[in-house]
């Protein structure tokens, strides 16, 4: 099948290039466009572009055109959702042009957070971003902050502050990683930083991605009413 794309036996180059072309967003959309084209997602590796899709994160399939190189990937399941992690990785470990840059690897980041290398990992984290400027990084970041929940699940509260405050250092417009700091916030009794978390976090999801904000809203309300009667 990857053969018969690549030689344009099941859709023609003309086809393809249309497909792999940006989708064409209205004047007046609010939020920020994002890499989804046609049917495919674009990705960006250390400047060098591909096509595919990893939905579902049990399968990935990655076409890098300017190398004629394909890396797929397929699982029998899976716990946390690193697929577009591993695929970038086995990129910068076997294209030639990236492989002999010493190129920060993004599993190395999420290992320096595990061993709780949480400085190391904050400056890999940074070379990475300057590596891959047209990168957002959604499934290290969400990796990372599935990491601090795992911390909570386990009584491990301390580590899970240190990890939710690197995400929200290093990923500062994302909702996400605030509200993930306001919720250890919270249950280290910390009222005051937990609301200002929260409603940062309200307001940066403009979108109501995943309908949290009505969550957000209730959890601001709760903690106000508690902080008034405990004044």
């Amino acid at each position: 099948w990857d053969q018969d794309l690549k030689n344009n036996v099941l859709l023609s180059s003309e086809i393809k290039s249309k497909m792999w072309s940006p989708f064409q967003f209205t004047n007046d959309f609010k939020y920020n466009k994002d890499t989804f084209l046609h049917g495919w997602a674009s990705y960006y590796v250390n400047n060098q572009e591909s096509y595919g899709f990893s939905g579902g994160n049990l399968a990935a399939y990655r076409y890098f055109p300017e190398q004629n190189t394909t890396i797929i990937l397929l699982t029998n399941g899976y716990k946390t959702p690193a697929f577009d992690i591993i695929v970038n990785d086995i990129a910068r470990m076997t294209i030639s042009k990236l492989k002999s840059k010493n190129l920060t690897l993004e599993e190395n980041i999420l290992a320096l957070i595990k061993e709780r290398k949480f400085e190391k990992a904050k400056q890999a984290y940074e070379k990475l971003k300057k590596e891959n400027p047209k990168s957002q990084f959604d499934n290290l970041k969400m990796n990372i902050n599935g990491l601090a929940n795992s911390c909570i699940w386990n009584d491990e509260v301390e580590d899970a502050y240190k990890i939710f405050k690197l995400n929200a250092e290093l990923n500062q417009k994302w909702w996400i990683a605030i509200a993930g700091l306001a919720e250890v916030y919270e249950i280290r009794k910390d009222t005051l930083n937990a609301l200002k978390n929260f409603q940062l976090a309200l307001v940066m999801n403009e979108r109501n991605e995943y309908r949290h904000n009505e969550n957000l809203k209730n959890k601001i309300k709760e903690l106000t009413t508690d902080h008034i009667k405990n004044e």
